[in-house]
């Protein structure tokens, strides 16, 4: 493996949600007062309508001036809360925390458009509006008094793009503000991984100071790069320069995929397997996005990837990748009728990491308009010599399961049945849980993050049913049917139904959304999959024959 696996590592996202760069930029009049350390908390309340991934959201925040570059005339904000997220159509909830740094300029371009007097928990406020357009699109409007505190935050965003218009609008309103001491000083803290060596000050700086760092390392093991604790590169050089405007932890990786390949289920000895002395180590398991102390140095890792720092008292001075192989476990429940089924799934770690490093992230979308990469999503399940096995498995177990149930396979009545399967997986968001927009998993992928949106569950369902029409000898059609804001699956079954809604005889599978059976068209989508204007979007579907 070429790339280093905290890069790589899909983790959820946590700073998805902040008061945007290029807030508070009206502070442009000659005797604006300072506003390090002055915060602000809100409310917000949001919506978004994008189809079936349409959602509200709900949360509170809190955002401080940590840190004022007078020289630069630039503010460092720190946005700090948690939101919560439902998706109205599908039926499902996220709730994501936040903890967001930015820098904003105190001087800007905003429009002033107007005056309002509003109501606020402060009692009434008559404030100037000003709109600041960050692109088309997108903008942003605060009503402002008392000098600098926006009492009421107005975000929108609308946007027409291949995959659908979408449009957004939230709204934060004022609940208290005050001022807090904020610190004078900061602390630089360095993590090197295996092989390498870094000279330079860490310690203690006064805020806005510059440090300097040298890294010397191991030709075989090379140098992938400095880093932050979220990942971000932040350069590629040996020598790398840093402005210090708070706590600051600096990885220097090397460019080894792994520092240690382990056996799962076998308690190790931390600092005897890394070679060094520490007074604690702490172990990511970067699949999971959880970590762990250590306080004896002993750990016992299960399959997966790893990143394992060794701590010198309150900070880590060591940082090593770690690979163990081996199988994970991973069961599904649904209901169908007044049964509930119940499937375990043995996964090896293995060929997981072979499904994702198949495709890297930016070809993890789709490739309008032939479909040629779109299609392998769904065939490599159950043509590729390491996933096809795992959906050979899945099949017949679902198949066996079935039949318990109900001693005639009647082929609506199973692709209804294996539909509530997927629509039982766990929904989650592209951007929330690996940082993109959009980002297709394989079946098996899904299976082991137990979870995905739209197109997952929807690529899950159609491998499934293509593989269950091979065994059961039905005449099945399947397609993978993509529209503006979401995804499905659509199946031609031959013969006569009494479903009324199939053009060209194409039967809608919503796989993502509990409570919907074959044929039934959510709301939001079933103009583009009736009427004729739309109709083209879905007969350019992936088609399996």
């Amino acid at each position: 493996m070429s790339l280093n696996p905290k890069i790589i590592a899909a983790v959820a996202v946590a700073a998805i949600v902040c008061i945007a760069a290029g807030a508070f930029v009206v502070m442009n009049q000659e005797n604006s007062p300072d506003l390090q350390g002055n915060w602000v908390k809100y409310d917000l309340s949001g919506e978004k309508d994008a189809g079936m991934e349409s959602y509200t959201e709900t949360g509170q925040m809190k955002m401080t001036y940590t840190f004022h570059d007078k020289s630069d005339k630039n503010y460092q904000i720190m946005d700090v809360g948690v939101v919560t997220r439902t998706y109205t159509e599908i039926g499902k909830m996220g709730v994501i925390p936040v903890a967001n740094f930015y820098w904003m300029h105190e001087k800007g371009s905003m429009e002033k458009v107007g005056t309002e007097t509003i109501s606020t928990a402060a009692g009434e406020k008559e404030c100037n509006i000003y709109k600041d357009t960050v692109k088309l699109g997108e903008s942003w409007k605060y009503w402002i008094a008392d000098d600098w505190i926006p009492y009421k935050i107005v975000h929108e965003i609308s946007s027409a793009e291949q995959t659908g218009s979408s449009r957004y609008s939230s709204t934060y309103t004022y609940v208290s503000n005050g001022h807090d001491d904020v610190k004078t000083d900061c602390t630089l803290a360095v993590a090197e991984g295996e092989g390498i060596k870094v000279s330079g000050n860490e310690g203690t700086y006064a805020i806005g100071s510059k440090a300097k760092l040298t890294a010397e390392y191991d030709k075989d093991k090379g140098f992938s790069g400095w880093y932050d604790s979220n990942n971000k590169l932040l350069g590629t050089e040996p020598t790398l320069e840093i402005t210090l405007t708070r706590d600051t932890e600096v990885l220097a990786l090397n460019g080894l995929g792994w520092d240690k390949e382990l056996e799962p289920g076998v308690e190790v000895d931390l600092g005897d397997t890394f070679d060094v002395n520490a007074d604690k180590f702490i172990v990511e398991n970067n699949d999971m996005g959880t970590s762990e102390a250590s306080e004896d140095g002993k750990y016992t890792f299960e399959a997966g990837s790893y990143t394992v720092f060794a701590y010198d008292g309150d900070s880590p001075k060591k940082v090593y990748n770690v690979y163990v192989d081996g199988s994970v476990s991973r069961t599904f429940s649904w209901t169908y009728g007044n049964d509930r089924y119940e499937i375990t799934m043995k996964i090896d770690y293995s060929d997981v990491t072979y499904a994702k490093d198949l495709y890297t992230p930016q070809q993890r979308s789709s490739d309008r308009p032939d479909h040629v990469r779109d299609r392998t999503f769904v065939t490599y399940s159950y043509t590729d010599e390491i996933m096809a096995p795992y959906m050979d498995g899945l099949v017949s177990k679902l198949i066996e399961l079935y039949k318990m149930s109900y001693s005639e396979v009647d082929e609506y009545g199973y692709l209804d049945y294996i539909l509530r399967f997927t629509q039982e997986i766990e929904y989650q968001s592209d951007e929330e849980y690996t940082g993109y927009i959009e980002y297709w998993k394989f079946p098996l992928e899904t299976l082991f993050d137990q979870g995905g949106d739209c197109e997952d569950t929807s690529i899950l369902f159609t491998a499934i049913a293509h593989q269950s029409r091979e065994i059961l000898g039905f005449d099945t059609r399947v397609a993978l049917v993509l529209m503006p804001q979401h995804a499905s699956a659509g199946v031609i079954i031959d013969g006569p139904t009494d479903y009324e809604k199939n053009p060209d005889g194409f039967i809608f599978g919503e796989t993502t959304a509990t409570g919907y059976d074959l044929g039934d068209i959510p709301g939001k989508v079933e103009d583009y999959f009736l009427d004729s204007k739309y109709y083209p979007n879905v007969s350019t579907t992936v088609e399996i024959a």
